[in-house]
């Protein structure tokens, strides 16, 4: 369980930051795949979810996440968390 504990508080860490680029290449597996219902299907490895961080940054800059909280079991962890943001003026 340290090791969950470890990694939730570092991806808490890194939305934290605006310059996080680089501190989520080292939570991103190389071969890790996101699902999010805004990219248009998946985006896979590291490179594309570089891409879909910034253009999510650009449509929408001031995008404020919240860990609400999360739950480990075996290899799965799962994060639940609230964004929230100005959108269409």
């Amino acid at each position: 369980m340290t090791d969950y504990r470890d990694f939730v508080a570092r991806y808490e860490g890194a939305w934290k930051r605006r310059d996080q680029d680089f501190l989520f290449d080292d939570l991103w597996d190389p071969d890790g795949v996101l699902i999010h219902p805004t990219a248009g299907g998946p985006v896979r490895g590291r490179e594309a979810l570089r891409a879909f961080r910034r253009r999510t940054r650009e449509l929408v800059p001031d995008l404020n996440w919240r860990l609400d909280s999360w739950a480990a079991r075996g290899e799965l962890l799962f994060v639940e968390w609230t964004c929230s943001a100005t959108v269409g003026g």
